[in-house]
């Protein structure tokens, strides 16, 4: 009968302590709502639904995979442990936006703002590449019921118009995150496939228009060049990732394009061109001489100047042989 009362009493101590916990964590969340430093994280969702909480978009940011080249911490990118905490230090784009700086692995000082998040690599895969899997709690956020298919029409399909969520966060003094809400972006993006010539006797690589479009009720001034050097390349394959600019681009000669609501910019990118070559075992190959899987992305990224749009768009990833991942 003794040991019938103490195993109760273990269960229930354990049972008050994960009640504890649960409501520490509650009341810490709700702190951060009220307390915490709001701001926004241009994103782009994933998938609309969850089967057992009710509809949900899961989301993506920039900084959810980071390569050594991104990285500024104490310790070797290969030496951060699974579970292991990692920061995202943020700069501002402008409106309120943020994106992705650098990641280091200790708490950054000098009143910069970050966010916490977790290592989530396995250890084998992360000894056989060069970049991280990384988690920060802010990669789903829930919305009503039906909900979910009306965002998701909004968001686009990766075929055609895609409009980005722009997330608000509450940030804590510890770099906690808490999603409080979500407005669309001002820009939409859209990636085509230049038609290549089917009787042509050698593989190449893709040429792809990319195009931005004002998607909102005011004018919106662009950062625009004739030789794309608005724009870089990622890569991504499963031992590395890395980014592209483009060659011959020291001094570009930038224009300001001014889209009304409504119309749009585009720009032809041929990855043939050796400017957006890769260097692969120390060589430059284009995208569809490298070796094993590989994913490419096309960013927007202007240089900063106050009378033009701040900020990176991305398209969705794709292959070398032109299909849209």
């Amino acid at each position: 009968m003794a040991d019938i009362r103490i195993q109760t009493l273990i269960l229930l101590g354990v049972v008050v302590a994960q009640l504890g916990t649960l409501s520490f964590m509650a009341a810490n969340r709700e702190y951060i709502i009220s307390n915490g430093e709001r701001l926004f994280l241009r994103t782009a969702p994933v998938d609309p639904r969850d089967p057992f909480r009710g509809d949900y978009v899961r989301l993506g940011y920039d900084f959810n995979q980071v390569s050594q080249a991104q990285y500024r911490g104490t310790s070797a990118i290969k030496d951060i442990a699974r579970a292991d905490r990692v920061y995202a230090v943020l700069k501002p784009e402008g409106d309120q936006v943020y994106r992705f700086d650098y990641l280091t692995d200790t708490p950054p000082t000098d009143n910069l703002l970050y966010i916490a998040g977790r290592n989530t690599t396995s250890k084998w895969v992360q000894q056989e590449r060069s970049y991280l899997d990384l988690h920060y709690g802010i990669e789903k956020y829930f919305v009503e019921q039906g909900k979910g298919r009306e965002m998701e029409e909004k968001i686009g399909r990766r075929s055609g118009l895609q409009i980005p969520l722009e997330i608000e966060i509450a940030l804590g003094k510890k770099g906690i995150a808490v999603i409080t809400g979500y407005r669309w972006s001002s820009l939409g993006i859209k990636l085509d496939f230049v038609p290549s010539d089917r009787n042509a006797q050698q593989i190449t690589s893709p040429e792809v228009t990319f195009t931005i479009e004002n998607v909102s009720s005011q004018a919106i001034s662009l950062a625009t060049d004739n030789a794309q050097c608005v724009f870089r390349l990622e890569i991504r394959n499963p031992k590395w990732l890395q980014q592209i600019s483009p060659g011959a681009c020291d001094k570009p000669s930038l224009q300001t394009t001014e889209l009304a609501p409504g119309e749009h910019w585009s720009a032809n990118l041929d990855l043939n061109q050796p400017r957006w070559y890769v260097q692969e075992d120390n060589h430059m190959k284009p995208v569809h001489q490298l070796s094993g899987w590989n994913q490419v992305q096309v960013i927007y990224h202007p240089p900063e100047q106050h009378d033009t749009w701040r900020g990176e768009l991305r398209s969705p990833r794709f292959t070398a042989n032109r299909r849209i991942d």
